[in-house]
């Protein structure tokens, strides 16, 4: 299947990756385990070194899959509403006018939403990551040692001899 696009100084024909039924598979366990990669395509039927490598976001196929299932508008729109999440919470008038019918219900900002949401759109735009090697250059290490060390002996207020 080709796709036709339209430019007004030529005409280019780009084609377009049918996904296999893994990849779909993948775009379905993403959706259905909040989003974890690596389990979602074990599940998917892709092997675990494949899974843990990550090129499967880098293929073209995948890219299309993503612009077309979860484009990054509706993305964006959901993540500026989690942006403003709140949450409805009991409060009560205990002054002491305070009557049965003092009690209602409020809305006050959600702030641990907020900060999750925060995160995701950090994370999406790469501007933080979960880890980073920062020391080893992508080289397994292949063990580490621990080392113990005592606490500082503390001297008394009568040191003289």
């Amino acid at each position: 299947m080709k796709e036709c696009t339209v430019n007004t100084d030529k005409i280019t024909m780009k084609k377009k990756f049918e996904p296999t039924l893994r990849q779909l598979r993948t775009a379905k366990n993403l959706v259905t385990n909040g989003g974890k990669m690596e389990p979602a395509m074990k599940e998917a039927g892709f092997s675990k070194a494949y899974a843990e490598s990550g090129k499967l976001k880098k293929t073209k196929t995948w890219q299309q899959l993503m612009d077309e299932h979860f484009p990054e508008s509706k993305i964006a729109l959901r993540i500026g509403e989690g942006l403003d999440a709140d949450r409805v919470v009991a409060a009560m008038n205990t002054g002491k006018d305070a009557t049965a019918a003092t009690a209602d219900f409020i809305e006050v900002p959600d702030l641990p939403t907020r900060h999750r949401y925060v995160e995701t759109a950090m994370k999406a735009r790469g501007k933080l990551t979960e880890k980073v090697d920062v020391t080893s250059e992508g080289e397994k290490i292949g063990g580490f040692v621990v080392v113990k060390t005592e606490p500082p002996t503390t001297l008394s207020a009568d040191t003289t001899e």
